[in-house]
């Protein structure tokens, strides 16, 4: 069953069976896979914009436009969570404050699934409370499309895409530019993205070829540390990937390979002295995975994984890491409305040997659009780079950091009707050896630490609508993390969304969102987003305003966010 969130929103889809991979090539269930559309995105909104409206989801932006995102599911750091593109490694070593600089646009994703819990027994290192897996669009037919937005703050944003189809090959290239002159001082930004996907179709397979390239410059006062002073920063980012499906008897096949090198200038005045930190960043990686269907109407997959990451800085100086991995998953329906999905995942790092991982999803529907699951599983997340190498005036690494480890268990109910879609969902996770930046009293450096446990729990809800022409969903988690006596402030795992809710309404065109948010030992904040869109024939128009209610608000301590923002948006579909 397929609702829309509202109007021109990010669609959701409620089939738990929903993978996060390409169906035939990943028979594992993910136990909430909430799928997001970008598709009538509102105008300006950025892909990370659009994955922080999932449940359980708390996108912590900095500057103006998306320049930069930190993600948090279920109360994680954002450092806990996974970025993929098209089922490949978008995490950054050096910091995960560059996961989410993606190198393609919102026009080029099809959809992107957000998937809560514990996740390493399929992905890895870093799905420690999550995933986001982001599918990019097939060029499957002829398209020919550009679209402008003006908006407050000197905001442009221009951007043509392209889809040529020659009987098997498809073609697919978007360009996009922005620029603003920022919300305060410190914060104009400008970027650059150009993304292409080529497609084949083989006999008995499908080759898939993407190469994406994103340049960002952007202001970043107070974006890191509030001793520091005119920040600016520059990223580059470009991802090359192959992928290949085919098949061989019964059993099918899908290698594929891929590679990301991304550049980092940040600069900064310190006693009144100036300061410039480049770093350098690649990663590569290859994956086999093959899946057969057993008799009975099982599935059984398996394949290995083997990745390679490498740093050069002026500052942390040069290191490297590599990974290998072996996995299996299996997948059965043991009776009439029943599920039974496991996995195996074990991987070997170069610095801290063997983390094994596994899971396991039980579901059983009893009646028509109902269904009651559960699901368990462990996690890990090595430390970064600049955990572990990195220092300046405010902060310092720490070359004794082992990866931080975690147990997750939780269970939810679905159930849905002809004009209703409802999913509830009770989490538990068990943390130790977390990782975090600490310090005693409210001076000093913030040094990297694994600082013992944790116990968290939470609730989560989405209810969506579909009356006529009007949508409507409505969505709450909360979130609370009980962690020993200490005697030192936390920087980053102490400080989560307690409580984040939100409504979504639509009707012809209309489109309301409403969030309120409330962060540990913070104060809390109402914002309120309205859009108009109208076709007329092939072009289309829209008018939105974000914080219409101009609320003063910070998602990042210190850096102060945007207030009321009015943008006009025109695009035009030429094929």
């Amino acid at each position: 069953m397929l609702l829309a969130a509202a109007a021109g929103a990010a669609e959701i889809s409620l089939d738990i069976a929903a993978p996060s991979r390409r169906a035939r090539l990943l028979p594992y269930r993910a136990a909430w896979a909430e799928s997001v559309s970008t598709d009538g995105q509102k105008a300006g909104e950025t892909i990370a914009g659009a994955l922080g409206r999932a449940a359980g989801a708390d996108l912590q932006g900095r500057g103006s436009a998306g320049a930069q995102g930190d993600l948090s599911i279920r109360g994680s750091s954002f450092q806990q969570a996974l970025v993929l593109i098209d089922g490949m490694r978008m995490n950054d070593p050096q910091t995960a404050h560059h996961n989410l600089d993606l190198p393609l646009t919102a026009d080029d994703v099809e959809r992107a699934d957000v998937l809560r819990g514990a996740y390493s027994s399929v992905y890895g290192p870093d799905a420690y409370a999550g995933a986001v897996n982001i599918i990019t669009r097939r060029p499957d037919r002829d398209r020919l499309s550009a679209r402008l937005t003006l908006g407050d703050f000197s905001t442009r944003a221009a951007l043509a895409s392209c889809d040529k189809k020659w009987k098997g090959f498809g073609q697919r290239l978007t360009l996009e530019k922005t620029s603003s002159s920022g919300y305060r001082e410190g914060t104009g930004h400008r970027s650059e993205n150009l993304f292409s996907r080529s497609s084949l179709d083989l006999p008995g397979g499908e080759l898939d070829i993407s190469l994406g390239y994103l340049d960002k410059d952007f202001g970043a006062s107070r974006f890191y540390s509030t001793v520091l002073s005119g920040e600016r920063e520059r990223t580059r980012t470009r991802f090359a990937a192959v992928s290949h499906k085919t098949s061989v008897g019964a059993l099918a096949l899908e290698p594929k390979a891929y590679y990301r090198r991304h550049d980092d200038r940040f600069s900064y005045t310190y006693n009144s002295a100036a300061y410039a930190n480049s770093h350098a960043t690649y990663i590569s990686g290859a994956e086999l995975r093959a899946k057969k269907d057993l008799r009975g109407g099982g599935a059984l997959a398996a394949g290995g994984e083997y990745s390679a990451e490498r740093i050069e800085s002026g500052n942390i100086g040069r290191h490297s890491a590599h990974r290998a991995a072996l996995f299996a998953q299996y997948s059965v329906s043991p009776a009439p409305g029943a599920e039974a999905d496991a996995s195996l995942r074990g991987d070997r790092h170069s610095s801290w040997g063997w983390q094994v991982s596994p899971g396991l999803r039980l579901a059983f529907s009893s009646a028509p659009g109902t269904k009651l699951w559960a699901a368990a599983g462990t996690s890990f997340r090595a430390p970064s780079f600049t955990e572990l190498y990195y220092s300046d005036p405010g902060n310092a690494g720490n070359a004794g950091l082992k990866p931080e480890r975690s147990v997750s268990c939780e269970t939810g109910l679905d159930w849905s009707g002809e004009y209703f879609a409802l999913r509830a969902a009770l989490f538990r996770r068990y943390e130790r050896d977390i990782l975090d930046r600490t310090r005693t009293g409210n001076s000093g450096r913030w040094t990297a630490n694994n600082t013992g446990r944790a116990r968290v729990w939470g609730f989560e809800e989405s209810l969506e609508v579909a009356i006529g022409a009007l949508r409507g969903a409505l969505k709450y988690a909360y979130v609370y993390k009980d962690t020993p006596a200490r005697d030192y402030a936390s920087k980053y795992a102490l400080r989560y969304a307690r409580h984040k809710a939100g409504l979504s309404l639509g009707w012809a065109g209309l489109r309301l969102d409403l969030s309120a948010v409330r962060r540990v030992n913070e104060k809390g904040y109402v914002l309120a987003d309205a859009e108009y869109r109208k076709e007329y024939g092939a072009l289309e128009a829209a008018v939105g305003v974000t914080n219409i209610l101009d609320a003063d608000y910070e998602e990042i301590p210190g850096a102060g966010a945007p207030g009321r923002w009015l943008r006009l948006s025109a695009g035009y579909r030429f094929i």
